[in-house]
């Protein structure tokens, strides 16, 4: 039987290392195995991992650090990168009403899922509201536009 990992209530990376009687090890991932994002003026404790061989995030506690932070309330939206490596970059991304991301594509698989709020979302020909739980995603270089409906909250997923 598989013994549960209690998340914690930070990023954290860490490898399987193996165990002992069937239970599992994990080790923190040595540093030259990991990518981290370091800290700026608007974050300055925001150096964190974005890439090794495991990632893990709380989702709940970055939505309160973007909506805490100056850039919030100055700007129709705030995010963050939760993962970037060679092949996929994942961004939380909150929207005041009313923001846009306008006429954006991307050179690789795009999703977009709804977390909170309601969002409008439309390509030349289509348009769709993805409420709270919805994704859509798109294949490279289609262009499209997202317009939040009230706040909201978007995990971005770029696959290459």
């Amino acid at each position: 039987m598989r013994e549960k990992v209690q998340l914690p209530d930070h990023d954290f990376c860490f490898c399987q290392l193996g165990g002992v009687n069937g239970g599992t090890v994990f080790s923190e991932i040595p540093e030259k195995a990991m990518k981290t994002n370091e800290a700026t003026l608007n974050r300055p404790d925001g150096d964190r991992v974005i890439d090794a061989p495991y990632v893990m995030v709380d989702i709940d506690g970055r939505i309160d650090q973007l909506k805490d932070e100056k850039a919030w309330d100055e700007n129709d939206r705030n995010g963050i990168t939760l993962v970037k490596n060679d092949k996929q970059t994942i961004v939380l991304t909150c929207l005041h009403d009313g923001a846009e991301i306008k006429d954006n594509s991307v050179d690789g698989i795009l999703t977009i899922q709804v977390l909170k709020g309601s969002v409008e979302v439309t390509t030349e020909v289509d348009h769709f509201e993805l409420h709270k739980r919805s994704l859509i995603t798109f294949r490279q270089n289609i262009v499209h536009s997202v317009r939040s409906n009230g706040k909201s909250v978007l995990l971005l997923t770029t696959v290459l």
